[in-house]
């Protein structure tokens, strides 16, 4: 897919993408970034089975409704670092050389990995629950 239509598709409220690649950067900003409006009042996105060639940025955009991965493969790194999810944040069969947490308001969030070099959670405030579910996560807490 090319940055130009998932920007249009995004603005006109298509909230699943399947099968899809995308070979740009992808970040969704607050109310200072371009397609802002879109995602500030978007009920959600799913994404299934698709591939992300360059970074996601998750940089300080509000979603109202859920937004899930779904199978997908993320060939550099997932970043949240501001953003508002106000209902699921769903990580599942998730393939990543890195996704990083650093701020943010997260409601209810599951990650389950697939295969993840690099899990870091830096901050955020977890309202509800973070779910991490993979027996390949070690867990050194007693």
């Amino acid at each position: 897919m090319e940055e130009e239509n998932f920007w249009t598709l995004v603005d006109i409220g298509v909230k699943t993408f399947e099968n899809e690649t995308f070979n740009f950067q992808i970040d969704f900003k607050d109310e200072d970034g371009e397609f802002s409006k879109a995602i500030i009042n978007h009920h959600g996105f799913k994404f299934i089975d698709c591939e992300f060639k360059e970074v996601v940025w998750f940089t300080s955009a509000e979603f109202l409704g859920d937004v899930s991965f779904t199978s997908c493969v993320f060939k550099k790194f997932l970043h949240f670092n501001g953003a508002k999810f106000k209902n699921h944040l769903i990580l599942n069969d998730i393939t990543s050389e890195m996704i990083y947490f650093h701020s943010g308001e997260f409601y209810f969030t599951v990650i389950q990995p697939k295969e993840v070099g690099f899990l870091q959670i830096e901050g955020g405030e977890y309202k509800n629950s973070l779910w991490i579910t993979d027996e390949t996560i070690e867990n050194n807490r007693k």
